[in-house]
């Protein structure tokens, strides 16, 4: 079973670049065997990603899928005092709702006859998709912390 990690968290963001490179090869870039990167991904084993090795780390993919989930962290760290307000749900479905309907959008192009590679996904559509797919995680996110602060009554 996946372990449930907090959104904008340094342990989610080291899930989230497992989807995105080989864990062999954040490693390399971290400068760190795969054990002590793994370890990184789950918060209950007490380790933390080193702000170097991170930045190591969203260099590498970056590169690779044009998505850096590190840099995306620490901006949402540096937005969070600004967003301290109440959490609107209702606000945050619509949000994932549109994601989610600009990657259908991206998709139903990526695969039509008339892009680039026909119903092949060519590199530069992938990259696109994977955008796409990386805003939906992150409007999920938002809506995932809407409805934890909405439990809590807050």
């Amino acid at each position: 079973m996946t372990k449930i990690r907090t959104p904008f968290t340094p342990h989610y963001a080291v899930k989230r670049c497992f989807d995105l490179v080989p864990l062999a090869d954040i490693a390399a870039a971290a400068e760190r065997s795969e054990k002590l990167v793994y370890k990184w991904s789950d918060p209950d084993e007490g380790v933390d990603v080193s702000v170097a090795a991170a930045l190591r780390i969203d260099a590498l993919v970056k590169k690779r899928s044009g998505i850096a989930p590190f840099y995306d962290l620490f901006a949402r760290h540096a937005e969070m005092p600004a967003m301290m307000g109440p959490i609107n749900i209702r606000e945050t479905v619509l949000m994932a709702s549109a994601a989610l309907g600009g990657f259908s959008r991206a998709v139903m192009d990526a695969v039509s006859p008339q892009s680039e590679e026909g119903t092949a996904i060519c590199a530069r559509e992938r990259q696109l998709l994977m955008i796409e797919i990386e805003n939906m995680r992150q409007q999920l996110a938002r809506a995932e912390a809407a409805v934890i602060a909405a439990s809590k009554g807050g």
